[in-house]
């Protein structure tokens, strides 16, 4: 049989053990020659994977991930299409094949193999770089790099695959190139073994590799002794030990010799410095000129124009864009694949089928562990411990970040235990395939959604996925729980338990989807949405916790504990305050039961919530009379050691109604009652929502400049939080009506356009027109004025009640003006009812701006 083969630009020479590519010798481990050597000789066939583990680990128990290691190395040396994967059964080399008959010999070696004292003289560092593509939004990362490269001699470039560590690598290579300094890089992916690692350098630097057989040790080291070098390694997460060895052997007999490594994990060196590569940033939102520099869009533009250079990104397509590249979060490498179906799907094409990621991107002329997204993803994950990766598959069932406390739940489902999970974080953030969240109070962590894609896969293949959604909507509902019940025991305060569900909002989101899918559900989702919709409420996502109470609601029995049923129908009651697509008086039933059930319970704070809801229902029902029974009721179940912030909120709710009543003396001795008890309490949110309804009464006394003065420091607290337009519309529109009675025209208007804005936003348009209309009315627009009293009125008649307690005021204030404007002319005055009609946004910001 013939022991020479050739195929494309190589020459195999099987019985020297040589592999040879257009006459030069390549280096390659002695696994992946065993290999490629059994390959060939088999080509008529596929070879199983028994096969091939058996011919090159004879009498050793390996994993089936050392192979596909060795089969990447072995694509990346011959190109991808040289051997062929058979699923299920194994590999064939389908390169085609001449037989070349024996291998001439070998010529001697002029000097013996790793003979240091043979060599005249060094090796002078030759790099060769391909043509390199143009980098975008790395400029401060390459100056972090060469200053430290300056400050360090190892270095490790650490980062999630396809970051961009290797294009990092070469543009440090250029740049010491241009400037005279001695630098080489030595790519290591195509070394599977770590013996072979000493070499690939060596016949980097240009010395004698020797053969296979023999063993050069280190003397070579020593011609580096008097050289001045910066040695890029990249690539070397598969090789870190051996790597290791080296540097180490490096550093510590050639002082003038630095080492750069790329890896997606450390070499846990004691001298070694890291640096963690980050994606490229993409705004969550950006304006026109802003967008167009981002770094992200820029590389995603330039690698579309590579394939149709008739491409233009037009401003219109600015948003689609960015939202694709930070749903690719920003790695450079998912960028340049989905680039790739840009000309054919479009922008909006691509990001409709990111679902299906791992499919659609593929085709990149990357090395082949990096030619799809998949193939580098697994590439990351071949690397790892088997226990390691299951955990890392488990995790991807979370959504967003995740505590630490919720991944040791999930943890159990890979048969870990809790110190298995921990030490397997660990090792997941080491390998760059978990992301540590920015310190906070406590840690939390997160997948890239690439990574997150190939871990979901995983579990699908497996069968996996369904139970662990399971696992995961019970363990947050558990955590969820804890929270509550530690709150409650007074182990967390109130902001720590509602900013843990901030924290596991897209976790509870996740849950919740899984929850709706099953009616048979239900009874988590009732746990879940109970003790997440206060945090809900603060950040203003009124319409997604109601949506699914009312999906939950028909579920609810007489097994549903009082706890969670009365939070569940308070919390349906308190955010139909400002929703008006829930009738007032199913809202009202809703609170009257939720009471019925809270007072069943040992906890004082529920019965007085309810009841201080109650009150406020009440009030915008135009009945002051019940609403100050039932302040006065919560307040006779106050008990000593209560929060102040609870007593200063329900007198305060009793001052509204008292205002309401027309007994504004009381109202007054109300409003100074509970003024000194509004101070921070370690519940920010409700000492907000406190600060809110002290507005509110002080609007009513006509105590204007207190009332403009809060409400301007509650708008801009709300601003600068990001607070939704739920809880900061009603703050403008306040603000709006103070600023009128002082007579600040010029701060009213700028207030109405912050409330039309908000108003517009929840698709309530007609909320605060009773305040835009006395604007209009002192502004000397009378008719458009009218206008604005009738859609007012219109909205009041069909909803049933006032949710800004201050408009009655304004509409009166409004009505006087106008009379006195007309005349009295019953025929103008009458004029606005023609106008008592549902208007859209556009015609409510048409007559408050005229346009």
């Amino acid at each position: 049989m013939s022991s020479v083969f050739r195929f494309a630009d190589f020459e195999l020479r099987a019985q020297q053990r040589q592999l040879l590519k257009n006459g030069q010798r390549l280096q390659t481990g002695g696994r992946a020659l065993d290999l490629l050597i059994l390959l060939v000789e088999k080509r008529h066939r596929t070879v199983s994977k028994a096969e091939l583990i058996d011919h090159c680990w004879p009498q050793l128990a390996v994993e089936p991930n050392n192979l596909a290691v060795q089969m990447w190395a072995l694509r990346r040396l011959l190109g991808a299409d040289a051997i062929a994967t058979v699923p299920g059964r194994g590999y064939q080399f389908v390169a085609t094949t001449q037989d070349a008959g024996p291998a001439a010999a070998p010529a001697a070696a002029a000097t013996a193999p790793g003979d240091a004292t043979a060599q005249a003289s060094a090796p002078t560092p030759t790099p060769a770089l391909p043509l390199l593509a143009p980098m975008f939004g790395r400029r401060d990362d390459l100056a972090q790099l060469l200053a430290l490269i300056e400050q360090h001699r190892l270095l490790t470039l650490l980062g999630p695959p396809g970051v961009g560590k290797t294009r990092l690598a070469q543009a440090v290579v250029a740049t010491l190139v241009a400037a005279n300094e001695p630098v080489l890089l030595v790519d290591l992916a195509a070394v599977a073994e770590a013996s072979a690692v000493d070499n690939a350098v060596r016949l980097a630097l240009g010395l004698t590799d020797g053969d296979r057989g023999s063993a050069p040790g280190d003397a070579w080291l020593g011609l580096l002794a008097a050289q001045r070098l910066l040695l890029v390694l990249d690539n070397c997460e598969h090789l870190a030990q051996a790597v290791g060895r080296l540097a180490t052997a490096l550093l510590a007999q050639a002082p003038g010799v630095r080492v750069l490594a790329t890896s997606l994990r450390p070499l846990n060196l004691p001298t070694e410095q890291q640096l963690r590569l980050q994606p490229l940033p993409v705004p969550a939102s950006a304006d026109m000129a802003s967008a167009r520099s981002n770094p992200a869009l820029q590389l995603l533009q330039a690698r579309v124009q590579a394939l149709d250079s008739g491409f233009q990104l037009a401003d219109a397509d600015l948003s689609a864009a960015l939202d694709l590249c930070r749903h690719l979060d920003g790695l450079p490498l998912a960028i340049e694949l989905a680039a790739v179906r840009v000309p054919a799907l479009g922008l909006h094409g691509v990001r409709a089928r990111l679902d299906e990621r791992l499919q659609l991107l593929t085709h990149g002329s990357a090395p082949q562990r990096h030619a799809t997204l998949a193939d580098a993803l697994a590439w990351s994950a071949s690397l790892l411990a088997p226990a390691h990766q299951r955990l890392l598959n488990v995790l991807g069932v979370f959504h967003g970040s995740f505590g630490v406390d919720l991944a040791l739940q999930l943890g159990q489902a890979a048969g870990l235990d809790e110190w298995a999970v921990l030490d397997g974080l660990g090792q997941l953030v080491d390998h760059s395939l978990v992301v540590p969240e920015p310190p906070g109070d406590t840690p939390r962590l997160r997948l890239l959604e690439t990574t997150r894609a190939h871990a979901l896969a995983q579990l699908r293949s497996s069968g996996a996925l369904g139970p662990l959604h399971q696992r995961h909507a019970e363990a947050v509902c558990a955590q969820l729980a804890r929270n509550g019940l530690a709150r409650e025991a007074g182990q967390l305060s109130s902001d720590q338990a509602l900013n843990a569900v901030r924290l596991e909002l897209d976790n509870v989101r996740a849950a919740m989807d899984w929850v709706l899918a099953d009616p048979a559900r239900a009874g988590t989702g009732h746990s879940i949405v109970a003790d997440a919709w206060p945090a809900m409420m603060f950040i203003g996502l009124y319409h997604e916790a109601v949506r699914w109470m009312l999906a939950l609601l028909p579920h609810l029995s007489a097994a549903t504990p009082p706890r969670t049923a009365g939070f569940l129908l308070l919390g349906l009651g308190k955010l139909g305050l400002r929703l008006s697509l829930l009738a007032p008086a199913r809202r009202h039933a809703w609170l009257l039961q939720a009471r019925a059930l809270l007072d069943s319970l040992p906890h004082n704070e529920y019965a007085m919530a309810v009841r201080q809801t109650l009150a406020q229902s009440a009030c915008q029902l135009g009945d002051a009379q019940a609403a100050l029974a039932t302040a006065d009721d919560a307040l006779a179940l106050l008990q000593r050691g209560d929060m102040a912030n609870y007593r200063a909120d329900l007198i305060a709710w009793r001052g509204i109604a008292l205002a309401l009543l027309g007994r504004r003396a009381e109202a007054a001795a109300a409003h100074a009652q509970a003024l000194p008890l509004c101070v921070p309490e370690g519940h920010g949110d409700f000492l907000f929502m406190l600060l809110c309804d002290m507005a509110t009464l002080e609007a009513l006394l006509e105590q204007h400049a207190s009332a403009a003065g809060r409400l301007q420091f509650l708008t801009q607290a709300a601003t600068a939080r990001g607070v939704h337009s739920h809880v900061v519309a009603p703050l403008w529109a306040g603000l709006q009506g103070s600023l009128l009675a002082l007579g600040d025209r010029h701060g009213a208007r700028q207030a109405a356009a912050e409330v039309w804005r908000h108003m517009a936003t929840l698709g309530c348009p007609l909320e605060g027109c009773h305040m835009h209309a006395r604007l209009l009315a002192l502004e000397g627009q009378p008719q458009q004025a009218l206008w604005l009293v009738g859609a007012g009125d219109r909205q009041w008649r069909e909803t049933g009640e006032t949710r800004l307690l201050s408009e009655p005021a304004a509409r009166q204030a409004t009505w006087s003006l106008v009379s006195a404007q007309l005349d009295g002319d019953d025929t103008q005055l009458q004029a606005w009812r023609r106008h008592g009609e549902t208007l859209t946004p556009a015609q409510v910001g048409a007559v408050l701006f005229g346009a």
